[in-house]
């Protein structure tokens, strides 16, 4: 797992400038997921919310392909849907969801380390 830090409020209320967010490379994101988008122009990742679902088959190309595969993100302020080529995408990785503070879901977790340590 690894943290970004979000520039911007497109995606607010749920996240806003500044938020950190946590992302699990290790699950496969689904629609309306949050996700980070790594693409490979060297250009820096940006977090938005999956509408379509993905498959890791679109992202392997093939120079027979006469499909260009795409899926679609969100934001949320101003509401907008985008579309994304997955040739461009070197990665998506989904945001694991943040329990506020004093969440009783977070409260055990937090018990459950101090008691492993």
């Amino acid at each position: 797992m690894y943290a970004l830090v979000v520039e911007g409020n497109c995606l607010h209320p749920e996240i806003g400038d500044g938020d950190t967010v946590v992302i699990d490379p290790a699950t496969w994101p689904q629609p309306g997921d949050f996700v980070a988008i790594h693409f490979n122009t060297g250009a820096q990742p940006i977090v938005k919310r999956l509408v379509d679902k993905v498959y890791p088959r679109n992202f392997q190309i093939h120079p027979e392909d006469e499909v260009e595969f795409t899926f679609r993100i969100e934001m949320l302020k101003p509401h907008k849907v985008l579309r994304a080529r997955c040739w461009l995408v070197a990665a998506i990785h989904r945001v694991v969801p943040v329990l506020p503070m004093g969440a009783p879901e977070l409260e055990a977790a937090a018990a459950a380390a101090a008691w492993r340590a």
